[in-house]
């Protein structure tokens, strides 16, 4: 398979990559719990090694999949931490909004 350079490849070199690259493979074991916009989605692993934590599927903006890193934290989300640090900050928001 080709590497990922899209002045030098042919389009069906091209479009294998982009068929690989979004499998349903990639995303199995991932759990969909919130849609963050632009195509990315924020998901809970149900199998697997990351079992229980929450993992970002940027492949829309070919940023892949990761361990969720939006609300600050440098550990790996469990859905709690997760849910808890996702209220805590729309909490913040709306204070915000109403001062």
């Amino acid at each position: 398979m080709a590497h990922w350079d899209g002045e030098r490849m042919s389009e069906a070199e091209r479009e294998e990559l982009e068929q690989d690259y979004f499998s349903a493979d990639k995303s199995a074991g991932l759990l969909r719990i919130s849609n963050f916009g632009c195509g990315v989605s924020i998901n809970l692993v149900v199998k697997g090694l990351s079992y229980g934590e929450i993992w970002v599927d940027d492949r829309a903006s070919d940023g892949g999949i990761y361990p969720d890193h939006d609300l600050g934290n440098t550990e790996r989300f469990t859905f709690l931490t997760w849910y808890e640090a996702w209220l805590d900050r729309s909490l913040e928001e709306m204070r915000k909004g109403m001062a």
